[in-house]
């Protein structure tokens, strides 16, 4: 593990859930409700702010969010279209 800033122990609750210490969470402002991004890599999990952008062109402007994804409203219109 490279770069580590801060370290915890956290123990998993009965539906699998895990508590971001606040402090983790303000450095990287992430706020209630915000996505994040969860990656196994090898014995370890590694859990990053999600930086939202459209899953058609990665446009990062005018995201409208629809079933756990962003759309941007060009492509959204685009969609409208066919």
């Amino acid at each position: 593990m490279k770069n580590i800033k801060s370290a915890q122990v956290k123990k998993i609750d009965n539906v699998g859930r895990i508590q971001i210490p606040k402090y983790m969470k303000n450095n990287l402002k992430i706020k209630n409700g915000d996505y994040v991004e969860i990656y196994e890599n090898g014995n370890e999990i590694i859990i990053k702010k999600h930086n939202a952008s459209c899953i058609f062109c990665e446009n990062l402007d005018s995201l409208t969010a629809f079933r756990d994804n962003f759309i941007c409203h060009e492509c959204m219109d685009k969609l409208k279209g066919i």
